[in-house]
């Protein structure tokens, strides 16, 4: 049913869009086809004179028409008119000409009522074939067919066309009930928010799903990837030496690409093939009118994405066990990968991912922000001023000037390892990450802890 709906509003706009072309090609069919079929039919054609003179008229009309001015208007309702009181005269029983015995007066008759209403009445016309207002009545069925639209990846990319109806119900309304207006178009406008709102929702879930094993994946291009695979090679030829029984192996970076065939897809993959789904539904239509409200359904999956983009970065500030915050190291490499997957969203849709990675990376330079969740700055200060200050006043830190980093006198003393957090590359990416911002806040806070020790 999307795809029908789908088809009915591309054609109601491709008609609406090249209209001039349109009137132009049944202008010229009009008295360069029409015109000369009637005058052939009506030949020799036994009428009275009062249906005669409609008949002649109907060819004088068509064959004056102008052809090389196709920017004058051309009005056929008389045309129109005429052919029904010609009608009206040929279905009486007392009428010499029975209208039912010339069926070839009949067809092209109707046939010239129809291409001059693609000439001066297209608006009408499409009105009455593309209609979708009875759908009104049916809310339950419309929502229950936009559900069944999103299921699927091979109908989600028609889901925008339900929001497409919703600007159809307002020509239920009528001048004899004037108090319906303000019910059925804020009825209209609720339903179209609701289904852009609930496309950009299951773009948005997708996405994260997608970006969630996205960064799995990137995190495996990180030195302590390749590290974990020394160690393990180092455990296992240990183990082999004491003839035991050797660790599983590690899926090696790549791994999730070999396939036996190239129609399997792996759980990604089909993630990917929803989450693109829905975002080309989203950048089917810049805008959609709806009882004089305007959507921009663009505007949609913006605002969600930059809802996914600060949730999973306050997601993976901390490790798993939630008890030691991430390396500014890890933490930097886990960003980058991150921004390369919503630049890929540029090949589907026409968005500024760079205008959401500087309004959120700006807000987690601050210490408290309108966010739902923790700030970069805020944790990343308090996690290493709290740590520092406490396993410095119990003695278990200390600065080495010659390391230019804070270490452990010994090394079974604390949980806290200084030196992974304190060196110059970690610190740099620490700077890094939290910007100009951030570290005049760091700075800040550093130096009103030593105030109150001095």
């Amino acid at each position: 049913m999307a795809q029908l709906l789908d088809g009915i509003d591309t054609l109601s706009r491709l008609i609406k869009t090249y209209h001039p072309i349109v009137k132009r090609y049944f202008l010229q069919y009009l008295k360069q086809s029409d015109c000369i079929e009637l005058r052939h039919i009506i030949q020799n054609f036994p009428a009275p004179e009062e249906e005669s003179l409609l008949l002649t008229s109907f060819i004088d009309k068509l064959g004056g028409l102008d052809i090389t001015n196709l920017e004058a208007e051309e009005n056929f309702k008389a045309l129109r008119i005429d052919w029904q009181r010609l009608q009206a005269y040929t279905n009486v029983s007392q009428s010499q000409l029975q209208l039912k015995q010339h069926e070839g007066l009949a067809i092209c008759m109707n046939t010239i009522e129809y291409h001059s209403r693609c000439v001066d009445s297209m608006d009408i016309l499409l009105k009455e074939v593309t209609d979708l207002s009875n759908l009104c009545f049916y809310q339950k069925f419309i929502q229950d067919s936009f559900q069944k639209c999103l299921e699927r990846s091979d109908t989600a990319p028609y889901s925008v066309v339900y929001a497409g109806v919703c600007s159809h119900f307002i020509n239920t309304c009528n001048d004899y009930c004037p108090e319906e207006h303000c019910f059925i178009g804020k009825k209209s406008i609720d339903l179209a928010n609701h289904f852009l709102d609930m496309t950009a929702r299951e773009a948005q879930r997708y996405l994260e799903l997608y970006c969630l094993e996205r960064l799995q994946m990137h995190m495996h291009t990180h030195p302590s990837f390749g590290a974990q695979l020394m160690a393990e090679a180092r455990n296992n030829k240990e183990r082999e030496a004491k003839k035991e029984r050797p660790a599983p192996p590690i899926p090696l970076p790549g791994a999730e690409s070999k396939k036996s065939k190239l129609e399997e897809m792996t759980q990604m993959d089909k993630n990917f093939a929803k989450m693109v789904s829905h975002l080309q539904a989203l950048n089917t239509l810049p805008n959609l009118v709806v009882w004089q409200h305007t959507f921009a359904p663009r505007e949609y999956i913006i605002h969600h994405l930059d809802e996914l983009f600060n949730r999973l970065i306050s997601q993976h500030i901390f490790q798993e066990g939630g008890q030691q915050i991430q390396l500014p190291s890890i933490m930097s490499h886990r960003l980058v990968g991150l921004m390369d997957v919503f630049r890929q969203l540029e090949s589907y849709i026409t968005l500024d991912t760079s205008r959401i990675f500087n309004v959120i990376l700006l807000q987690h330079t601050q210490p408290q922000e309108n966010t739902p969740g923790p700030t970069l700055a805020s944790q990343y200060t308090i996690w290493y001023l709290d740590k520092l200050e406490e396993h410095i006043k119990s003695g278990e830190v200390c600065f080495a000037p010659l390391r230019k980093c804070f270490v452990r006198k010994h090394q079974m003393a604390p949980n806290f390892n200084a030196e992974l957090y304190t060196n110059i590359a970690e610190l740099q990416a620490l700077a890094k990450m939290l910007g100009p911002y951030g570290i005049k806040y760091l700075g800040e806070q550093l130096m009103e802890r030593c105030e109150r020790h001095v």
